[in-house]
């Protein structure tokens, strides 16, 4: 019988699953983001006064945080898929959901805001 002498996860597929949570964060905060932007609570809010459209955030964050997110989530696929060395490796599907996510909203942010 073979002993299984491993520690844990390396370094770089904790790197991975930090970044999925990270990803997921920023996918939280551009929802959080749009619907602040959709009901303006009054006139004297921060987001009213500091946006060009006159209610919400600016459509400028919301794309920078998106395409940030679409290059974290490209490159932790890609490091998952060069990692998996082992059996027990697997890929991330939370990486892989975020990013049909963030792609999906990329375009619809490109195309309507």
């Amino acid at each position: 019988m073979i002993k299984n002498r491993r520690r844990g996860p390396d370094t770089l597929v904790k790197v991975i699953t930090i970044s999925s949570v990270v990803s997921w964060l920023i996918v939280a905060v551009v929802v959080i983001l749009l619907t602040l932007n959709q009901s303006p609570q009054s006139s004297s809010s921060y987001f009213y006064r500091h946006t060009s459209t006159g209610g919400g955030v600016p459509e400028t964050g919301v794309k920078i945080l998106l395409f940030a997110n679409l290059v974290l989530c490209t490159w932790g696929i890609y490091a998952n898929l060069t990692r998996k060395r082992r059996k027990s490796d697997r890929i991330h599907t939370a990486l892989l959901v975020s990013t049909l996510i963030t792609a999906v909203g990329l375009i619809l942010s490109l195309l309507f805001l």
